[in-house]
């Protein structure tokens, strides 16, 4: 019998090692048959960013703010990033919804949330798609961080010697002057203001005054301004008419019609009317000094 034992220990061992490998193997086959059951579940998805905003592989994803699956790797891109995760679908995504990266706690935990969409075409889940720009606290106050940097270095160059408040300030110390000096000069000329006013007041009273005395002329003055205005018109219509006829015969004349452009213009015309004058005259004078030449007196 010792012989037929005398190799137990050895077979115990092997037994053991059988059966754990056998426990192991029945684990593993177990846990990869689930893990595929799970996977072939499961929907794969992959979105573009322009920045992963500190997601992590293992983030949880979430679809109208249920977790439904986790971020499984993040790759980079030359223009961003390309997020892929594995998640469980009740209910199909359709064309509109949006991917989005959100804080998913106060501490800077972060979760990839997709927001689908009620209507439209089931989306077509092989392509990838477009995320946009995370709106979360983390985000806002990076957002607010490079604003007040921003703020800080506009406040630093409008502080400067040469800079806006300077100028601003320059430019109020002279208007305080600028209004000093006014009011010296009000100040110096208050009685001369016065008085003017007093006359401009006077000035107004005289004037009501004469207005009301003279109301009733005023009053026949402005009803007749209608005839005379009318009148006025009627003697610039003729005065226009006038020229009219003016202008016409200006242009006749020039034309060369009629006798009057012949006195005018004609030389020998002209000097035949000299002549013809110089002769009257020497016969008017002979006539005076010798009258008996050509009148014949007779007395009865």
């Amino acid at each position: 019998m010792s012989e037929f034992y005398k190799d137990q220990r050895k077979v115990e061992i092997r037994v053991g090692i059988a059966v754990v490998l056998s426990i192991l193997i029945l684990i593993i086959g177990y846990a990869w048959l689930r893990n595929a059951l799970q996977l072939k579940a499961m929907t794969e998805l992959k979105i573009r960013f322009a920045n992963a905003q500190g997601l992590q592989i293992g983030d949880k994803v979430t679809v109208n703010g249920m977790e439904t699956g986790r971020v499984q790797s993040i790759a980079q891109l030359p223009d961003g990033v390309l997020i892929e995760s594995q998640i469980r679908l009740k209910y199909p995504l359709r064309q509109g919804a949006r991917f989005v990266i959100q804080d998913s706690n106060l501490m800077g935990g972060k979760q990839l949330d997709i927001i689908n969409s009620p209507e439209g075409e089931p989306l077509n889940t092989k392509l990838v798609q477009d995320g946009e720009n995370s709106s979360g606290m983390t985000a806002l106050l990076g957002t607010a961080s490079t604003t007040m940097q921003q703020i800080n270095v506009l406040l630093a160059e409008l502080n400067k010697p040469e800079g806006v408040f300077s100028q601003v300030s320059q430019t109020f110390n002279e208007t305080k002057e600028t209004f000093t000096k006014v009011n010296n000069v009000i100040d110096g000329s208050k009685d001369n203001i016065n008085n003017a006013l007093k006359q401009i007041s006077e000035s107004a009273q005289q004037l009501n005054e004469l207005i009301s005395q003279n109301k009733s002329k005023l009053e026949n003055a402005v009803n007749l301004t209608p005839g005379l205005i009318q009148k006025t018109q009627a003697t610039l219509d003729s005065l226009q008419a006038a020229s009219s006829s003016l202008q016409s015969a200006v242009k006749e004349i020039t034309a060369g019609k009629g006798t009057l452009p012949s006195l005018i213009n004609d030389d020998k015309l002209y000097k035949s009317l000299l002549d013809s004058s110089a002769r009257l005259d020497s016969l008017l004078i002979d006539v005076k000094k010798n009258p008996t030449r050509y009148f014949k007196v007779k007395v009865f």
